[in-house]
C-alpha cells in the first residue's frame, strides 16, 4: 500500500513558492525556508521540513491506528509524495536523523521498523561518499554498527529474526567494507567485512552478486597478474545488479562508477555510451537542474575529456612520443594537454596547458601530427584505400597502435589519417 499524497500547490498570484503542505510561502515558526530537494518541476514540492515531518509523524500514526499491514512507514521520511523520488544532498540528510530521532521515541517495540530507520540513516550518511565529512564518517560507521549489535542482540535472547532485518545486517556489512575500501584501509578487514556480508546473503537466500563483486574488486587490487577483464567483468555485473534490483533510476550513481572504472582502464567509447545513456535517464526523471543530473554532467565531461601527449617542440619539457593512459594523467604526476577543438581543415589543433578553465588562456595550436591521443581514445579512421574507413577505432597501445574489437591489431598507423571523435 502506499501512503497517499498531500495535494500539489502553488501561489498562482504571484507565482511565489509556497509549502505544499501549510500554503504558507514564507519561513516556518522556527525560521525554516522553504525548500525542495527533490525531482519535483515548476512550482511544486517545495516544503517546510518542519511541515514533512509532521506528515511523516501523522503518516506513522495513521498505519499504527488503522493496523495498515505491508506499508513502507519510511517512504514519507525518504521519497516525496509528489514526485515519488529520493531527497537529496543535505535535506535527505536532516530527513532521515529525524526520522531516527522520531524511531528511538515510537519504534523501540519493532526491531524491524527500527533497523529500518538506522538503514535510512546509514544509506543517507553513505551516499554522500566523498563529500562526506569525517563526523559524518564516525556517524556512519556507528550507526553500521548499531544495527550488527540489534541483529546479535535478538541471536543473544534467541528472538527469531525477521528475513528483513537479515537484508540490513547483510548491508551493513558491506557499508563498513565499502568505507573501508574508500579510505583504503586494512584489505584483510575490509575482506572480513564484505565476506561477512556475503556468508548472510548466501545463508539467507539473498543476492550474493554485489558482495562477490566487491570481494573480487578487493582481490584484484593486492593479487599479481590479475586479469583486467575480470575486474571490469565484476564492475559491470554490479551494476546490472543494481539496475535489475532498483531500477534504471535508482542505478545512475553505480553507474557512474562503472563508465569511470572503463575510462581508467582506456575503454573510451564504452565509457561515453554508459554516460550518455546516465545523463539521458537524469534528465528525464529528475530534471535538468537536479543534483544528480548536475552530477552526472560533471562525471560526462570528465569522460569526455580528451587528453594528449605532444611531440612537438613546442611542449618543451612536456614533450612526449607515446600515448600514456587516463590515470597517467589523471594522477597529477605528469604534465599533460587536455584537446579543445580541430581547425577547420583538422591539420592543426588548438591544445590546454594548465587548470582546465573556460577561458583561452596557456592555449596553443600545434600541427595534428603533432599530438598523441591518450590511450582509449575513440578515433575515426579517414582513408579511402583502407578496409577501416569510417570506422570509429580506440587506441589502444603506446605506440598508438588502434584496438580493434578485443584484439590489438598492429597496423602501421602512419598510413591512415586519424580523427578524434566524441560519442554521442
Amino acid at each position: 500500500m502506499q501512503l497517499k499524497p498531500p495535494p500539489k500547490t502553488t501561489n498562482k498570484e504571484n507565482d511565489t513558492p509556497t509549502c505544499y503542505i501549510c500554503l504558507d510561502d514564507g519561513p516556518d515558526e522556527l525560521g525554516g525556508e522553504i525548500r525542495r530537494d527533490c525531482s519535483c518541476r515548476g512550482g511544486s514540492g517545495y516544503v517546510h521540513i518542519s511541515c514533512l515531518v509532521k506528515y511523516a509523524e501523522q503518516q506513522f500514526r495513521k498505519v499504527q491506528k488503522e493496523l495498515i499491514e505491508d506499508c513502507r512507514v519510511e517512504d514519507p521520511w525518504r521519497h516525496c509524495p509528489n514526485c515519488h523520488q529520493s531527497y537529496c544532498n543535505a535535506f535527505s540528510m536532516e530527513m532521515a536523523k529525524k526520522y531516527l530521532a522520531f524511531a528511538e521515541v515510537n519504534m523501540t517495540h519493532n526491531p524491524v521498523q527500527m533497523m529500518r530507520a538506522l538503514v535510512v540513516r546509514l544509506e543517507s550518511l553513505t551516499s554522500r561518499n566523498n563529500h562526506r565529512s569525517p563526523s559524518e564518517t564516525i556517524e556512519a560507521e556507528q550507526v553500521a554498527e548499531s544495527i550488527l549489535h540489534k541483529v546479535r542482540q535478538m541471536k543473544v535472547r534467541g528472538i527469531r529474526i525477521h528475513s528483513q532485518c537479515r537484508v540490513y545486517e547483510a548491508f551493513a556489512y558491506e557499508i563498513l567494507g565499502c568505507m573501508m575500501i574508500e579510505e583504503e584501509g586494512d584489505v584483510k578487514q575490509t575482506l572480513e567485512y564484505l565476506e561477512k556480508s556475503l556468508e548472510v546473503s548466501r545463508n539467507n537466500d539473498l543476492s550474493t552478486k554485489r558482495a562477490e563483486g566487491l570481494i573480487a574488486m578487493v582481490k584484484s587490487g593486492i593479487a599479481e597478474g590479475e586479469e583486467l577483464e575480470t575486474l571490469l567483468k565484476q564492475q559491470k555485473v554490479m551494476y546490472e545488479h543494481s539496475v535489475q534490483s532498483k531500477g534504471e533510476v535508482q542505478s545512475i550513481k553505480p553507474g557512474i562508477l562503472y563508465a569511470n572504472k572503463l575510462k581508467e582502464h582506456d575503454c573510451g567509447v564504452e565509457a561515453e555510451k554508459l554516460m550518455n545513456k546516465l545523463y539521458e535517464f537524469a534528465v528525464q526523471n529528475h530534471g535538468p537542474d537536479h543534483d544528480v543530473t548536475n552530477l552526472v554532467s560533471s562525471y560526462k565531461f570528465d569522460v569526455k575529456t580528451r587528453f594528449v601527449s605532444v611531440s612537438s617542440d613546442e611542449a618543451g619539457d612536456q614533450q612526449s612520443f607515446q600515448a600514456l593512459s587516463f590515470n597517467d594523467y589523471s594522477s597529477g604526476d605528469i604534465e599533460h594537454f587536455r584537446f579543445i577543438r580541430y581547425d577547420g581543415s583538422f591539420k592543426r589543433c588548438i591544445v590546454k596547458d594548465g587548470p582546465d578553465s573556460s577561458d583561452d588562456t596557456n592555449t596553443f595550436s600545434l600541427s595534428t601530427d603533432d599530438i598523441i591521443f591518450a590511450l582509449g581514445t575513440p578515433v575515426l579512421c579517414q582513408d579511402k584505400d583502407s578496409d577501416l574507413d569510417g570506422d570509429i577505432i580506440l587506441i589502444g597501445d603506446e605506440n598508438m597502435i588502434p584496438k580493434l574489437d578485443h584484439g590489438i591489431t598492429r597496423l602501421n598507423v602512419t598510413q591512415f589519417i586519424w580523427k578524434m571523435v566524441t560519442i554521442v
